[in-house]
């Protein structure tokens, strides 16, 4: 007879609760409140359109209302989109860009799909569906033509000499507890591409790491969880960020930024948590609110 016998302890209970609450908080939060705003337009759109189905005639029918589309025939919700991608307008009453109008549509995408996977309204090879990306596609061409979304907004970059001035004003520090941590927190930014506040203020002291190769001593900077990559089925096979930046003969090198920020931490008995600390009031820069 075989031996089923088996260590008890490889095994642990995971509750339906704890499961939900780990699938839920994998959800991008950026994801989550774009998908609110998109259906919240919808629900707005279609409210308006119906009021004006007793006016025209072209309106003689009522177009699904959010709820609707997860029921609704896939033809009746491919018409509806079809007019909604060609009527919203923002709050000023100016149009969409289409990049824009295409995260719209991505957006309640999303929203029906949770409902009816079996409904995805940008799958051109559904015949249902099919006129409609070909709407969507004609929509963003028509703008583009316009010169609509063709001006983007973007921050211009800081100049050598900008960042010169920094230091020379003692904005950055290497001998006070605030001016290290603007640096620090200003090189996160520059060298490992750190913009978003979530990513700082997740950032863990255990991703920076200091060691030396044939090159040199160097910091390298190993990333976590992004919108780009979430480590999911789909990221299997892509590698997480890790930027490895060396030391110089420069006083001021991201290597000994970093160095002497993390050193100072660890003198005051700080290894792991939260990598940005507030300096504590009216003492050296050497003591850090842990």
């Amino acid at each position: 007879m075989a031996d089923h016998s088996f260590d008890a302890s490889r095994f642990s209970i995971a509750s339906s609760q704890d499961i939900d609450r780990v699938v839920s908080c994998s959800r991008s939060k950026n994801t989550v409140r774009n998908s609110s705003w998109c259906t919240k337009l919808y629900e707005d759109w279609a409210t308006w359109r119906n009021q004006q189905s007793s006016t025209t005639q072209e309106n003689d029918y009522l177009v699904p209302q959010l709820t609707d589309l997860w029921t609704a025939p896939k033809a009746d919700i491919s018409r509806a989109l079809k007019h909604f991608i060609f009527e919203i307008r923002r709050q000023d009453g100016t149009e969409y860009p289409p990049n824009t109008i295409y995260n719209i549509v991505c957006g309640l995408a999303r929203f029906i799909r949770e409902e009816r996977p079996d409904c995805n309204i940008m799958d051109k090879e559904d015949f249902n569906f099919v006129q409609f990306v070909r709407a969507l596609d004609a929509c963003m061409r028509n703008l583009t033509s316009r010169g609509i979304g063709s001006h983007h907004k973007r921050a211009d970059p800081i100049s050598e000499d900008s960042e010169a001035k920094l230091w020379d004003t003692n904005a950055f520090s290497l001998h006070d507890g605030n001016g290290l941590l603007r640096a620090v927190y200003f090189y996160n930014c520059k060298v490992f591409g750190l913009r978003a506040c979530d990513k700082h203020r997740q950032m863990q002291l255990e991703q920076f790491t200091f060691s030396e190769d044939d090159h040199g001593k160097f910091v390298e900077y190993t990333g976590r969880g992004n919108k780009v990559f979430s480590g999911g089925i789909r990221d299997r096979k892509i590698q997480n960020k890790c930027v490895r930046q060396y030391d110089s003969d420069n006083n001021r090198s991201v290597y000994k930024i970093l160095k002497l920020y993390v050193s100072r931490l660890r003198s005051m008995g700080v290894f792991t948590g939260a990598f940005y600390r507030r300096p504590l009031r009216n003492l050296r820069s050497t003591n850090y609110d842990a």
